[in-house]
């Protein structure tokens, strides 16, 4: 068990620890001890008051290390009905299994977008934005996304009216959401693109509110704008997201507005390619999906009765609590790891569904899940098309060199003399928090300006 100190580098040691140890070590872990202070370590720890006993339980929870993987989806993380489907449809067909599993697992968190949350005052809904990215040469990115369609529809009567074939304008996806005018009921919707560049085209036209729309909607179910001539009102406005792209293609579409508003971290990748290769894909046995559509169809009914006329509300037994705090505090803090906590809370709800689990999320749920965003993470860095991270890192350098030369400067002042425009506003913005985050400039309310440190300034 490796216990790294609560800072920056001291997490970044206890990676390296467990990489050493990898494959040598029977089991590695990393413990994050709860309540640690600031750059504390395990003897402030147990300065606090906090006992051997209660190191030894943490350490039993805590969940077994293993270095992020870029290839494949890990298997811990398929589970239940979801993965079932994945399973049948990846070895009848050459759509990828890791695109069935999460597009069925979109979709099936549309259908419950509304009626199933955690104990949280966040009250998070299992919703997706899920971008199958294959390699050019493949041609089954989308036919992962047609089967899980097809099958839904067959499985659920008026299921279509649900999804969004393609994008149009804001106004016209405003008005598919909501409640339907005649029984009131809510009507989650999934944008469906066999394209993801269709999203990014529609959202290129100055005025446009598309992005924006999306964006919200995202975190919330409510969206506004409104100006002199029209308003676009959305309330119960569940959307989810399925689309398809190339890797190629995903690296090179991104426009400074997408990356400004941190769209890219609001998708939830999902990286494979055709490993089988069949010539004339036969009819999936009848037998084999009437069986998945049965299952699909007794945890509709399940909930439904569980949820009644409100809320499924499920929360984390004792122990999946434990295992989430572990994961949650030793989650590096980078531009890649935005918004994964959001997609782990999301995910324990989706996780729990397919497998049928209806009272509590439980640690084995948590530890499945862990894995699935310690992966996307590798994936975020593998597939980040602007290299923020090594870009960031050059825009803070040019930021002190500016200060050490100029003297105190205003924000615009230091975004004209870095020629910043050509990396967009969030680059800049995130890379001038960094250097006042890492005490290398400070800013001087009084004359709204920024200047280094003396340490700093005199630094060669």
């Amino acid at each position: 068990v490796v216990l790294p100190d609560n800072d920056q580098p001291g997490k970044q040691h206890a990676e390296q620890v467990a990489r050493s140890l990898y494959g040598v070590a029977a089991t590695v872990r990393i413990l994050l001890l709860p309540g640690l202070p600031p750059k504390g370590d395990v003897s402030d720890w147990l300065a606090a008051g906090h006992t051997a006993e209660e190191l030894r339980t943490l350490a039993d929870h805590a969940r077994p290390w293993h270095p992020a993987s870029r290839e494949g989806m890990p298997e811990e993380g398929y589970i239940g009905t979801a993965a079932d489907f994945a399973e049948l449809y990846a070895h009848h067909t050459e759509a990828p299994r890791s695109f069935l599993y999460i597009t069925f697992l979109t979709y099936l968190g549309s259908l419950f977008a509304h009626r199933v949350t955690l104990h949280s005052e966040l009250r998070p809904s299992p919703r997706l934005y899920a971008v199958c990215l294959g390699p050019s040469a493949d041609g089954r990115k989308s036919s992962a996304l047609d089967h899980t369609d097809r099958f839904y529809r067959d499985t659920i009567a008026n299921f279509g009216d649900h999804v969004h074939y393609g994008l149009g304008s804001a106004e016209g996806l405003a008005r598919r959401l909501g409640r339907d005018e005649d029984t009131k009921q809510v009507r989650p919707l999934i944008v469906h693109l066999d394209e993801l560049r269709v999203l990014v085209d529609k959202a290129r036209p100055e005025g446009s509110i598309i992005l924006p729309m999306l964006a919200t909607l995202f975190e919330r179910h409510m969206f506004d704008n409104t100006t002199k001539t029209h308003t676009i009102t959305v309330r119960d406005g569940y959307v989810s997201l399925v689309a398809a792209c190339t890797a190629e293609t995903y690296a090179a579409i991104w426009t400074p507005a997408f990356l400004d508003i941190g769209f890219t971290n609001r998708l939830w990748l999902v990286a494979g390619g055709s490993e089988r290769r069949i010539a004339l894909p036969q009819p999936v046995p009848d037998y084999h999906r009437q069986a998945i559509k049965s299952d699909l169809g007794d945890l509709l009914a399940r909930v439904d009765r569980a949820a009644g006329s409100g809320h499924l509300t499920l929360r984390l037994d004792e122990e999946a609590a434990q295992v989430w705090d572990a994961w949650y505090q030793a989650m590096p803090r980078t531009i890649h790891s935005r918004r994964l906590d959001t997609y782990g809370w999301r995910l324990m709800l989706l996780l729990s569904l397919s497998r049928g689990d209806l009272e509590a999320v439980s640690a084995d749920t948590v530890h499945r899940v862990c894995a699935l965003l310690d992966h996307q993470l590798a994936l975020r860095q593998e597939f980040d098309p602007v290299d923020a991270e090594n870009t960031i890192a050059r825009v803070e350098e040019m930021i002190r060199r500016t200060l050490r030369a100029k003297g105190p400067l205003g924000k615009r002042d230091i975004r004209r003399f870095t020629n910043a425009d050509r990396y967009g506003t969030w680059l800049f913005t995130t890379a001038l928090d960094n250097v006042a985050r890492a005490g290398d400039a400070r800013f001087d309310r009084a004359t709204r300006r920024y200047a280094l440190t003396p340490q700093v300034s005199t630094d060669a």
